[in-house]
């Protein structure tokens, strides 16, 4: 299987120094109009409800430290521009088992949406606390009118400093998910991402 032109030996370079991957214009404007209109339709669905955080038991609901909206997404729920971000994922679990020897076994699919009335998530890893599952986070932005007022950047801290990544729309960002600190900052207008956290088998 021919991988995508951006999975390269400085992409591997990239996560393997805790930083962060950025690949602009990845999938082009029609896939993130058809990602936001699935998305839009199950908000209307009422499918996304208030993000938490931990897991069983430690999970918990803080809306000043953790604001945004999420929606799980499976086969159920899952259209035809979900299933082509999907797709280049398939892509980039493959390029890493075949060149890093990650072991991934799946990716699980969460669409999160912030309102845009100053929203924000504090700094976490993805990486469950005592859990070690989630290796990869990848995160494919939609926000086709994103100005900087708007805010919600992406602040990652990496072994060489704070990376301030804007959300841009047919935006894919690549990085550890049990090494890399980030947040997200306080967002004045709607945001959506649709993230996929890479797993090895428990």
């Amino acid at each position: 299987m021919e991988h995508p032109v951006f999975l390269t030996e400085t992409f591997l370079e990239t996560l393997a120094d805790g930083k962060v991957a950025i690949v602009d214009n990845v999938l082009g404007g029609s896939v993130v109009d058809h990602v936001l209109e699935e998305a839009h339709s199950l908000l209307m669905q009422r499918r996304f409800h208030q993000a938490g955080m931990g897991q069983t038991t430690q999970h918990h609901q803080d809306i000043n430290y953790r604001g945004d909206q999420i929606c799980w997404v499976d086969q159920q729920n899952m259209g035809r521009g979900i299933r082509t971000v999907c797709a280049t994922f398939e892509h980039i679990r493959r390029f890493l088992n075949e060149h890093a020897f990650l072991g991934l076994k799946d990716f699980e699919l969460q669409l999160a949406w912030y309102p845009g009335n100053g929203e924000r998530y504090g700094k976490h890893r993805d990486a469950f606390v005592g859990s070690k599952r989630r290796v990869i986070t990848a995160i494919y932005y939609l926000n086709t009118t994103w100005s900087p007022k708007a805010g919600g950047e992406l602040w990652a801290e990496t072994t060489t400093g704070t990376q301030h990544i804007a959300p841009l729309a047919d935006r894919l960002v690549v990085f550890r998910s049990d090494e890399v600190e980030h947040e997200v900052r306080p967002s004045y207008a709607p945001r959506w991402a649709l993230t996929g956290w890479f797993r090895i088998q428990p």
